[in-house]
């Protein structure tokens, strides 16, 4: 990362929506590591300014919590945490990049199954908190019509 943007960078993977997923196309019967290789490739050094990143996988530099605090304890084990964290971020003149050239296989929310949390409880409860928070107009984005897909494609910074 360059010492003189402020920023902090997310992944592709295909676990996510919006602009860090992966498409299944890309992905189907291929190795992650033939997939990460091709990734890095094709991407070298590319990035994609957006407006959220998930927070499963993120290089944020320690200048960004000198500035802005830890993850917010109040969202637990987690959900709406890595939203908060962004919000806080960009207000704070920080850009997000997802970094086009780095590819995580990643079999989502597999320790929250693994527990056997009840991960739609635990959404909806985080985000009235995390809407609480920020007000019903900053976080119109999200929406639970078509759950696990959360979020509207709006995440790429335009």
């Amino acid at each position: 990362m360059s010492s003189t943007v402020k920023r902090a960078v997310g992944q592709k993977d295909f676990s996510q929506n919006g602009p860090q997923r992966v498409l299944q196309s890309e992905i189907v019967e291929r190795a992650p590591e033939e997939i990460s290789l091709e990734r890095q490739a094709r991407f070298r050094g590319m990035s994609l300014e957006v407006l959220r990143l998930s927070g499963f996988c993120l290089m944020v530099r320690r200048e960004v919590f000198d500035q802005i605090g830890p993850l917010d304890e109040q969202f637990g084990l987690g959900f709406f945490d890595d939203d908060d964290l962004c919000f806080r971020a960009v207000d704070a003149g920080w850009k997000l990049q997802i970094a086009l050239d780095v590819f995580i296989h990643l079999w989502g929310n597999q320790t929250f199954k693994f527990i056997k949390v009840d991960m739609r409880s635990l959404l909806r409860e985080n985000f009235a908190k995390f809407q609480a928070k920020w007000g019903k107009k900053r976080t119109s984005r999200y929406h639970f019509d078509h759950a696990p897909n959360l979020w509207s494609e709006g995440w790429k910074k335009e």
